[in-house]
């Protein structure tokens, strides 16, 4: 309540009447604040909320100002980097945006322990037979089955590293120790579901479609649990993908979280040539027989070490931004920046794969090394961006009466993609097939 400082009390006589002049300001502050300070706090307010919409206004126009300039470069490489991260972003977006959706849902139901756990391994199952459904409805048609794979295989990846995460929290309690040796079942629990879908359910389909997909989504889950648990070894505390993270870490851990995934990037950098190798050794196996597990077991390999760099680096740089650089927890303007810093990585790594002699020479292995630090760049936009808007849309509903912000984000993100799906399937995917050539 409002409290003007050049109130009477009239109301009082005698001896309190005396007391009350002596010390007109001493009312209670847990009720009570001054007028003055109350209208210097309603300015306060509208004044943050103006310069973060004007810091985003001019982000926003900055970023796309960038793109639009590197997309329309005359190096081709610039130009075809460009408009990769541009399709892993916007896909990133989305699949991030619904892997939001899910954990609030299951926060929204009231779902605890390992209800909660079998509820979200049930929701990562059926985004997969969702895939493997349509993917069969398009077999006829290979355009439109590289549209639908390059817009819902981010969505299966993240799902289910949204199904690791939460089984992950129900067992950190245990101990670094018991995390890593629960790593072991979650790598069992995806060998079995892909033997399940081989011989089950593809059994009606056609064999070996939606492979690539199911390599994807173990290779991204088991990374991005593994990158948690590696983070949970050095810092003492498990901290979560989405941001605010509890028990932030301190400054030299951060340091040295940064400087594990420059470690994690170098590894993946020697790791892929020979997985690449060996990957050629089974491409011509029958599907089903030995050498096909082989090569199916090379593939998942191969994406657990893609992803590795990028799962680490988009957390290590999410504790320092947000946490170290005297933001408060949730301010938008700290989001504002991780995903300024996130995009000036992505420009580096698009130079880096145009300028350096080694990732410029078209060879197999120079490509995939090239398309290792385009996902990097991507993954670290997509998840930064998607972050901003999930952060703004948190902070929109405090004090707004609801109760949870699972039902604003569902009708927002169901919003959102209404419009993304169509105009990326329709249009934005043809032609970055067609400027990627």
């Amino acid at each position: 309540m409002a409290w003007h400082s050049k109130v009477k009390p009239q109301a009082v006589k005698g001896e309190e009447a005396a007391a009350a002049k002596a010390a007109p300001a001493e009312v209670d502050p847990k009720k009570y604040v001054l007028h003055e300070k109350f209208k210097a706090t309603v300015k306060q307010m509208h004044s943050e909320s103006h310069r973060v919409f004007a810091q985003g206004i001019i982000v926003t126009i900055m970023v796309l100002s960038v793109t639009v300039a590197l997309a329309s470069s005359a190096n081709p490489l610039i130009s075809q980097n460009t408009w990769s991260i541009i399709d892993f972003v916007v896909a990133t977006f989305l699949a991030v945006a619904w892997f939001i959706v899910v954990i609030h849902g299951l926060d929204f139901f009231l779902l605890t322990g390992l209800w909660k756990v079998g509820l979200h391994a049930a929701v990562s199952v059926l985004f997969l037979f969702i895939y493997i459904a349509t993917n069969h409805i398009l077999r006829n048609s290979d355009t439109n089955r590289a549209i639908f794979d390059a817009i819902f295989t981010p969505m299966v990846m993240w799902c289910s590293a949204g199904f690791v995460e939460t089984a992950q929290k129900y067992f950190k309690d245990g101990g670094a120790l018991h995390m890593g040796l629960f790593l072991i079942v979650l790598t069992v629990w995806f060998i079995v579901l892909i033997l399940f879908v081989h011989y089950a359910v593809k059994r009606f389909l056609k064999q070996g479609s939606g492979d690539n997909t199911e390599n994807f989504m173990a290779g991204f889950a088991l990374v991005g649990g593994f990158i948690l648990w590696c983070h949970m070894m050095i810092t003492g505390t498990y901290h979560s993908i989405e941001a605010p993270r509890k028990s932030p870490p301190s400054l030299p851990q951060v340091a040295m979280l940064n400087a594990f995934s420059l470690f994690v990037l170098v590894f993946a950098i020697l790791m892929l040539p020979v997985l690449n190798r060996k990957s050629k050794q089974y491409q011509d196996a029958t599907v089903g027989s030995g050498n096909y597990w082989k090569f199916r077991m090379c593939g998942i390999a191969t994406q657990f070490v893609t992803f590795m760099p990028g799962f680490s680096f988009i957390l290590s740089i999410g504790h320092l931004v947000l946490d170290h650089t005297g933001y408060p927890a949730g301010s938008i303007s700290a989001q504002l920046i991780l995903a300024v810093v996130n995009t000036a990585v992505g420009i580096v790594m698009i130079f880096l794969c145009a300028y350096v002699p080694f990732l410029n020479r078209g060879t197999e292995i120079a490509t995939q090394l090239s398309g290792l630090l385009v996902g990097v760049a991507g993954l670290s936009i997509g998840l930064a961006w998607s972050s901003v808007l999930d952060n703004s849309i948190s902070m929109m509903i405090k004090g707004s009466g609801y109760a949870h912000p699972f039902l604003v984000k569902l009708e927002i993100t169901a919003f959102l993609s209404a419009f993304v799906f169509p105009v990326y399937c329709w249009y934005l995917k043809p032609m970055i097939i067609a400027k990627s050539q």
